[in-house]
């Protein structure tokens, strides 16, 4: 069984790539549910094309996301190769591939992945430059932050300007000889990439756009100043402040027993006049301390772009034997409360819910904390190198266990992809209805997931609409149980088949034989 898409905005985005390939248009984007789609294209294009090479099953979804995310481990990589001897650069991709986060977020679809890539980059490129010079590195870095710009919008260009204006403004380190101009070639490579989508969209799209991505709207400048999005991410200011002190050791598992050590040696780098150690911890210290400030939303997946630095950082420390036992204590004493709340809230708060969940819990859970465990009994016994490959090692099984696990329930969990492939049977069955194909209705809000799973057009619509609709023609219909009995009797409803949280999916019309099952339902009035 495929892994599933268990994020609903990476299908709302998913529906946006289809319809690029559906459209042809591949400037202006659309979706249903967004009079201006609010993201930049990029990563849409990406997917398209990933789309029309292996199909929308999830894989094929998936497959320039996983490119970028193994981009971004090059990339880090690469930038620690600035500092540090190849074991250590090899090792802090390796944190950085086994940070939860990280592997998480590598699973989803979306833009943070590749913001954390093209910021990484371009930090890399500056560095280059500042060291050597030269119109590559500075049209290279250029090319970076224009590429974070079409991926994410302003926030890809706020990101390494506050990194480097934090550089220069606090270390004023010399500069190339011929700095002016190469930077400025960076700046013009920046606008002749970025800016024609930006332009382009303004004059198509008029006000809305501009508000959308520059002025009030989900991605201008006031998304940093209130909220834009709903629960669970909007937590009052003062909370927002100390967010990213959670939510960063939870995110760097299981590496969190070194966060504090690497963080302390970075800030030490300047002394000794380490720059890029030194720049990495600047780099930590601006995004996160922009994103505490500002009262936006805050969310785990924020802090994508500050893991390639941190984990940078902690390849200088973890092999470290002055640091091994600290580092056993720290991870236990804080990472093993953390996973602890990570399983007891839902359970306490979402009793119902966190059932469903618990094989992903006790495979995943256990086997990340019997890694931590067994690093801390290799690190007292003096063994802290095999402790580090044992953490990484069960880390990465753990990982592999829940990605099994989901697998395997989630179809159990969510409705969206069984009624979805049963739909796509019947619609496709060839004997058509009398009357036409059959209008697909599902009771309530829009649901992203099965907005995208369902290949044809998908209404979303009150128990009434359905109702109504059942006596003007073919109707497809997914309902909540309790509502089958107000469906009217004639046509007399036939259930097609039953699907998690309650729902049932039923047609006014004889299903064919091989979409699906033919029981009768108990029709209404």
């Amino acid at each position: 069984m495929p892994l599933p898409l268990t994020d609903g905005v990476t299908a709302l985005y998913g529906k946006v790539a289809k319809n690029i390939l559906a459209s042809g248009n591949w400037l202006t984007l659309h979706h249903a549910t967004m009079q201006v789609v609010d993201k930049p294209p990029l990563t849409f294009w990406l997917m398209s094309l990933s789309m029309a090479a292996f199909g929308t099953a999830e894989w094929g979804l998936r497959a320039w996301h996983t490119a970028l995310a193994a981009g971004a481990l090059g990339a880090t990589y690469a930038l620690a190769r600035l500092a540090l001897p190849p074991q250590q650069a090899a090792l802090s991709a390796l944190i950085l591939l086994t940070s939860t986060q990280f592997f998480y977020q590598s699973l989803v679809p979306e833009q943070h992945i590749p913001l954390a890539l093209f910021l990484t980059l371009a930090v890399y490129w500056y560095l280059r430059w500042e060291e050597a010079g030269g119109l590559r590195a500075a049209a290279l870095a250029g090319l970076a932050v224009a590429l974070a710009v079409l991926s994410i919008g302003l926030a890809g260009l706020i990101m390494p300007v506050l990194i480097v204006g934090a550089r220069l403004l606090i270390d004023r380190p010399p500069l190339p000889r011929r700095a002016v101009p190469e930077a400025a070639l960076g700046a013009l490579v920046l606008l002749l990439v970025a800016a024609p989508w930006f332009v382009i969209g303004a004059a198509r799209q008029g006000a809305p756009f501009v508000n959308t991505f520059f002025l009030g709207g989900t991605l201008g400048v006031g998304r940093f100043f209130r909220q834009v999005q709903a629960a669970p991410t909007v937590v009052p200011w003062w909370a927002g402040l100390g967010a990213y002190a959670l939510l960063v050791p939870l995110g760097f598992l299981p590496w969190t027993g070194w966060l504090w050590p690497a963080l302390r040696e970075g800030w030490n780098a300047r002394r000794t006049r380490e720059r890029v150690p030194w720049v990495c911890t600047l780099w930590v210290l601006a995004v996160l301390g922009f994103l505490s400030i500002s009262p936006g939303d805050k969310a785990s997946r924020y802090i994508l772009p500050v893991l390639p630095p941190l984990a940078v950082l902690a390849g200088r420390v973890v092999g470290r034997a002055d640091l091994a036992r600290p580092a056993a204590v720290v991870s236990l004493t804080l990472a093993l409360p953390l996973l602890g709340l990570v399983i007891v809230v839902p359970f306490w708060k979402f009793p119902a819910e966190s059932t469903r969940y618990s094989l992903l819990f006790w495979t995943f859970i256990p086997t990340l904390a019997a890694g931590l465990a067994a690093y801390a009994v290799a690190a007292f016994r003096g063994r802290s190198r095999t402790g580090i490959v044992l953490l990484a090692a069960m880390t990465l099984v753990s990982y592999g266990l829940a990605m099994t696990a989901l697998a395997r329930i989630w179809d159990q969990i969510s409705p969206w992809r069984p009624l979805a492939r049963t739909i796509n049977r019947v619609q496709a069955a060839g004997a058509q209805p009398a009357g036409g194909r059959a209008r697909v209705l599902i009771q309530g809000g829009f649901n992203e997931l099965a907005d995208y799973y369902i290949t044809g057009p998908v209404e979303f619509v009150s128990r009434d609409g359905i109702i109504d609709a059942w006596r003007q023609g073919p109707v497809l219909a997914v309902v909540s149980r309790g509502d089958l009995p107000a469906l009217p009797g004639v046509p007399a409803p036939a259930m097609v088949m039953t699907a998690p949280g309650g729902l049932v999916l039923v047609s006014n019309f004889p299903p064919p034989t091989n979409g699906a099952h033919g029981d009768r339902a108990p029709g209404g009035s």
